[in-house]
């Protein structure tokens, strides 16, 4: 009896170890589970732990003992085989996990948020530093871009970047004719001839044989005009007439002189209404005009314009202003192109019959103020000129004896008979042969008693 009581004791003591064993085991294998799980995908989230259910262990069978019999004395009781719990098995691809490593998962070292970028720089982009071993030179001082000869401009003077630079070099300015000028240039640099000149700078260092250059510009030069001053002066023509005695009716003189003398001008008087425009084209200063005036306290004028520079103006000359005059110009009208002369012929547009169209001769056959060039009607006996078939004689019936493109009034062989009505003893009556059997210069053809 005690020896089944001892057997019983034995089983339990065996059976208690073992199932805390298995329950031990099973528990650690969960969380080493987990944490492999965890740790494969990255994830840094808490997963709630729930406790694992004890796997109830299968209920052991009592171990029958069996005791020893008499006959077997001594004999050692068979040892118990206990059940051993079968093991979780994990799913395929899964690693086993390290038990050194299992407890100690890394924690994740805390992350920062970024640094602010700084703001873009605002306003101009940088220069770069200009390299110090190149220098480069520019010209400083006005080269003007034109000029009249003797004309002055300067000083120049070489500027290089980097400024130290300059110290070594040696300049020299080239002013495109044969003038040369050692640095330091100074002002009063002129030109003594007509043309287009181009001004450069060069210079050079003797210690590292560098050479900079440099175009400063380009100067036209032109001919130097002098300010146009004209004038005009009155005298009797009469020796015995003084000048405060002069009256109407007396031929006087106006002289029209200017300085400069070589200027190149053209001359326009103008007397009376009822006198001829006198042009001279080209005048040489100290021209000399007579006229006679009709009316006491009576003017005239001038009017005078430069080939050279197309300057114009007009001169009002007093008729008899009993001492010399002398009068300035005044402008006259609005300058057009090269002055008020706008069609060129050399009268000025206020006393141009034709201002439009060239007529320097001003012809105006029926003195209607409107030269013949530039009148539809130039005998003005109503017939346009293009229709008339004397444009230039007034014929207002159109007469025309042997049909040709001329009327009788301007036909000079009225009977085309091919001799001119100068010369044909029958004006209109063709006779070419001019037969005159009585000699009475009346020819046959036209003679009522030939």
């Amino acid at each position: 009896m005690n020896q089944r009581l001892h057997g019983w004791r034995l089983a339990l003591a065996l059976l208690i170890p073992a199932a805390l064993i298995g329950a031990a085991g099973f528990l650690a294998y969960g969380a080493l589970t987990g944490d492999d799980a965890e740790l494969a995908t990255g994830e840094d989230t808490e997963t709630p732990t729930e406790t694992p259910t004890a796997t109830p262990l299968p209920e052991t069978e009592p171990v029958e003992v069996t005791e020893p019999t008499e006959t077997s004395p001594g004999a050692v009781p068979t040892a118990l085989t206990l059940p051993t719990p079968a093991p979780t098995t994990a799913p395929a691809g899964t690693p086993t996990p390290d038990p050194a490593s299992a407890t100690a998962v890394p924690t994740p070292a805390p992350t920062s948020a970024p640094a602010p970028r700084p703001p873009a720089p605002t306003g101009p982009a940088p220069t770069a530093t200009p390299d110090a071993s190149v220098v480069t030179v520019s010209c400083s001082g006005e080269v003007p871009s034109t000029l009249e000869i003797g004309q002055s401009f300067g000083p120049l003077t070489a500027v290089t970047v980097p400024g130290e630079a300059s110290a070594g070099f040696v300049f020299t300015w080239t002013l495109g004719d044969a003038t040369v000028i050692t640095s330091p240039a100074t002002g009063n640099l002129s030109y003594d001839a007509v043309g287009t000149y181009t001004v450069t700078l060069a210079g050079s260092n003797a210690t590292t044989g560098a050479t900079v250059s440099a175009t400063c510009g380009t100067v036209t030069v032109g001919q130097a005009v002098a300010d146009l001053k004209v004038s005009c002066a009155v005298a009797s023509v009469s020796s015995a007439i003084r000048l405060a005695d002069a009256e109407a009716g007396d031929n006087m003189r106006v002289t029209t002189t200017w300085t400069p003398a070589d200027a190149e001008l053209s001359l326009q008087y103008e007397f009376e209404a009822t006198d001829d425009l006198i042009i001279v084209n080209p005048a040489s200063s100290g021209d000399s005009q007579t006229n006679a005036f009709s009316t006491n306290g009576g003017v005239f004028s001038v009017f005078w314009r430069s080939g050279d520079t197309g300057e114009s103006g007009r001169l009002t000359c007093p008729a008899y202003p009993g001492i010399d005059a002398a009068a300035t110009p005044t402008p006259v009208g609005t300058v057009i192109g090269s002055g008020t002369d706008t069609d060129g012929d050399g009268i000025f547009d206020p006393s141009d019959n034709c201002d439009d169209v060239a007529n320097s001769d001003q012809a105006d056959l029926d003195n209607d103020d409107i030269g013949d060039v530039c009148d539809d009607d130039d005998d003005n006996d109503g017939l346009d000129d293009g229709v008339d078939n004397c444009p230039n004689v007034a014929n207002g019936d159109q007469s025309n004896f042997d049909n040709d493109a001329q009327g009788d009034a301007c036909d000079d062989d009225d009977d085309n008979d091919g001799v001119p009505d100068v010369n044909d003893n029958c004006t209109f009556a063709a006779n070419a042969d001019q037969a005159d059997g009585d000699g009475d210069n009346i020819g046959d053809a036209c003679d009522d008693t030939p």
